[in-house]
């Protein structure tokens, strides 16, 4: 995901040098971006691993707040 060009996403190895990689599960995924989880708490649960900048890791629950939420 590069959030410098528009929220561009893709998979696999970049074009780029990232200014951080988070690994993640998807269901690790879904409960931060639906706000059942918090990254802090992720990271310290082990279910967030962050190679890379870590000031910009604590940005991630502001970035995935702008989401708009699915009415399911």
């Amino acid at each position: 995901m590069d959030l410098k060009k528009g929220g561009t996403v893709q998979t696999g190895k970049g074009s780029a040098k990232p200014d951080i990689i988070i690994n993640l599960t998807d269901d690790t995924f879904v409960e931060l971006a639906s706000g059942k989880l918090n990254g802090q708490k992720a990271f310290m649960a082990g279910k967030l691993k962050i190679k890379g900048n870590m000031m910009l890791a604590t940005k991630l629950d502001g970035v995935l707040a702008t989401i708009p939420k699915a009415k399911l």
